[in-house]
């Protein structure tokens, strides 16, 4: 079941180094995505109507990796962990598998683009 939340220009959703226990599935509205380095934040990126937000974390269950703030006011809906383990158990082991591997690469890849 999807939650429908909203939140105002401003709002941070995600905090970088948190744990993480829900991802989000952007239905309208602007998120901008960054990560400090060096004591500054860094932008990576937008999230745009129809992205996932949250993902990495959520997949892995490490900390977030980057902190996630609102550019407009937006709508969201909020997967929790009961329910997308409910979802995945049926999926089996291979796409566990993949979802995780996934996960590992982009982690990687953000390292990469800060260093």
């Amino acid at each position: 079941m999807l939650i429908p939340i909203k939140i105002l220009p401003g709002d941070t959703l995600i905090r970088e180094g948190e744990p993480s226990d829900c991802l989000y599935i952007l239905k309208s509205g602007d998120l901008i995505v960054s990560k400090f380095a060096d004591g500054k934040p860094t932008q990576l990126g937008n999230i745009k109507p129809g992205e996932s937000v949250g993902e990495m974390s959520f997949l892995d269950n490490l900390p977030r990796s980057a902190t996630v703030k609102a550019l407009t006011p937006c709508e969201l809906w909020m997967v929790n962990r009961a329910q997308f383990d409910q979802e995945l158990e049926k999926s089996g082991m291979f796409i566990q598998t993949i979802l995780k591997a996934l996960s590992g690469r982009l982690r990687r890849a953000d390292k990469k683009l800060l260093t």
